[in-house]
């Protein structure tokens, strides 16, 4: 399981408004696939139940995530630097909304875990409604936070178009 993921070049600090909003989409898509790669890596982990392998794994995709925020957060800085404090506030939302994903996500993962190991177990039966109703609690929570970055990301794509149309050309 690998999970380096190559981020754009380039020193956030330096650059204009434009540049940097680009930048900040380009290094969300890396976020994206990363999360892909967890993901694939927790079922490789239900099929196998290697906790070791698996564990290590999610080390080096957290320590990901952790150099992307650094990046994020470097874009966020510059804006404010350049006086575009809407686009480093929307930046934090982002950042605020990948946090509570990243949390619900392995809370998530934690429920799919418990719920097979207890599904496996003779006399899973009478609690099954229970711990279906938790797996899709937690899901539904999962795809409000997603809903909510979407819309953070749509804003930012929006203003981006509404920068290059204005750049002179």
């Amino acid at each position: 399981m690998t999970t380096h993921v190559q981020m754009p070049a380039g020193d956030s600090r330096s650059g204009d408004v434009v540049d940097l909003v680009a930048d900040a989409l380009r290094i969300q898509e890396c976020r994206v696939e990363i999360y892909h790669r967890f993901a694939a890596g927790f079922c490789t982990f239900l099929e196998t139940r290697e906790w070791p392998v698996f564990h290590q794994f999610a080390v080096s995709i957290i320590e990901e995530f952790a150099k992307i925020n650094t990046r994020i957060l470097q874009i966020e800085q510059s804006l404010d630097e350049l006086e575009r404090h809407d686009l480093a506030s929307a930046l934090r939302q982002l950042q605020l909304h990948e946090q509570a994903k990243l949390r619900q996500t392995v809370q998530h993962q934690s429920l799919q875990k418990e719920h097979l190991a207890w599904v496996l177990r003779e006399d899973s039966d009478e609690l099954a409604p229970v711990h279906e109703r938790q797996l899709r609690l937690s899901q539904q929570q999962l795809n409000s936070i997603i809903d909510d970055i979407n819309l953070q990301l749509d804003e930012l794509k929006s203003e981006l178009q509404e920068l290059r149309q204005q750049a002179p050309s």
